[in-house]
């Protein structure tokens, strides 16, 4: 009874651990605005807004885009693929660059990458973010 009742609340906690999304969310920067949520359905959002102007300055105006995809994890690792639209954007290599993550981040192809599940910062265009 006792093996049977660590079993069931030790299932219950994977599951509530599925429930909720994960997100990384960059602090106060006068870069760019980015957020990445992977969400319960294995699909994902990056909102991207940059506060750079084509001369590098401080604008607040720009455009913001949100990208899309689908995850999935695969050995202990979150997959990330993203839809590409017909002018091929989002660039997932100015995105996602290892150097900036060394050991937590790869490419896998021009549209997909993958990080590790534990990571608590993950660098996005060059801005750290934190996983909420």
């Amino acid at each position: 009874m006792k093996h049977t009742l660590i079993v069931i609340f030790s299932l219950l906690g994977l599951i509530s651990c599925k429930k909720h999304p994960v997100e990384f969310i960059a602090g106060g920067n006068d870069v760019a605005d980015i957020r990445l949520t992977l969400k319960v359905n294995n699909t994902f959002d990056l909102a991207f807004r940059s506060m750079l102007d084509s001369e590098d300055t401080v604008s607040i105006e720009n455009k913001k885009y949100i990208f899309t995809g689908t995850w999935k994890t695969n050995n202990h690792f979150y997959e990330l693929e993203f839809k590409k639209d017909s002018n091929d954007i989002p660039n997932v290599m100015a995105l996602f660059n290892p150097i900036d993550n060394p050991g937590i981040l790869e490419r896998i192809n021009h549209k997909s990458v993958k990080f590790k599940e534990e990571t608590e910062h993950l660098v996005i265009w060059g801005v750290e973010r934190d996983r909420q």
